[in-house]
């Protein structure tokens, strides 16, 4: 692994990206607790992911507080804090891929909110400066719902 690999198949510069403002994202500098945090969630939660479902791409990972707001990011984003991605699957089925991390991964996630209109998945881990959760939604309308109840 050289120094820009935070896991098997992960580059810390594919955490530094952001689709609608590049230029934002292309100023992000990452401190050592931001690189620490990345390779955390990338060795838990996204390497299991693209060891079973074979590539992915990161849409969004650490953000900038002029990144976060420009993006309409909540306040207290896990992207601030380098510990959440949102993602797209390039070779399966983005509901299939939910399906797995929320029902049979066994993945430590933070957070796992799927996106069916905007098609993809944020993902984040859980990191000591914030506190424990393990839940999972999709967001319907605006709105996030419970993952498996919004499936009935």
């Amino acid at each position: 692994m050289n120094n820009d690999n935070v896991s098997k198949n992960f580059n810390l510069n594919e955490f530094k990206v952001s689709k609608d403002h590049p230029e934002l994202a292309s100023k992000i500098v990452f401190s050592p607790m931001d690189i620490m945090t990345i390779r955390v969630l990338a060795l838990e939660c996204l390497q299991p992911i693209r060891d079973s479902y074979g590539s992915i791409q990161i849409l969004s990972g650490k953000r900038s507080s002029e990144l976060n707001a420009a993006v309409g990011g909540a306040k207290d984003s896990d992207h601030l804090t380098a510990n959440a991605a949102d993602i797209v699957s390039l070779d399966s089925s983005l509901l299939a891929v939910m399906e797995w991390i929320v029902n049979k991964s066994g993945i430590p996630y933070r957070q796992v909110i799927y996106y069916p209109n905007e098609k993809f998945i944020h993902i984040s881990c859980n990191i000591p400066s914030k506190a424990y959760k393990h839940e999972a939604f999709t967001s319907i309308n605006g709105k996030y719902v419970g993952y498996n109840a919004a499936k009935k």
